[in-house]
């Protein structure tokens, strides 16, 4: 695969010479410019509005999420609290892999 990019005065220009792009360079190109990621694993799939963070763990292993708040997060599905501690949050391997996260202490 060939990637290229000109960086401009206020923009970032990218040349990739293939339709379908790997996630792992789809994540390079995103932080490159300047997009806040929230899993660099391409198994981890995440789904933000401003009320919900959805994550899939499509792994067989506990995940970690990036989070611009640090905060205390509610999984709606299973009812567990997780905190956020220095931009990360560790999620659990389960059987049910995914997680539905809202911020604060439901009450």
């Amino acid at each position: 695969i060939a990637v290229a990019y000109k960086e401009e005065n206020d923009y970032k220009s990218f040349y990739v010479a293939t339709a379908n792009l790997p996630s792992a360079l789809l994540t390079d190109i995103a932080k490159l410019a300047g997009v806040f990621v929230y899993s660099d694993n391409p198994k981890v799939y995440t789904y933000v509005n401003s009320n919900i963070i959805g994550v899939y763990n499509a792994t067989d292993n506990e995940c970690v999420i990036s989070l611009k708040e640090g905060c205390v997060y509610k999984d709606l599905i299973m009812g567990y609290s997780y905190q956020c501690k220095n931009g990360k949050i560790v999620l659990p391997k389960k059987d049910i892999k995914a997680y539905l996260l809202v911020k604060g202490e439901m009450k």
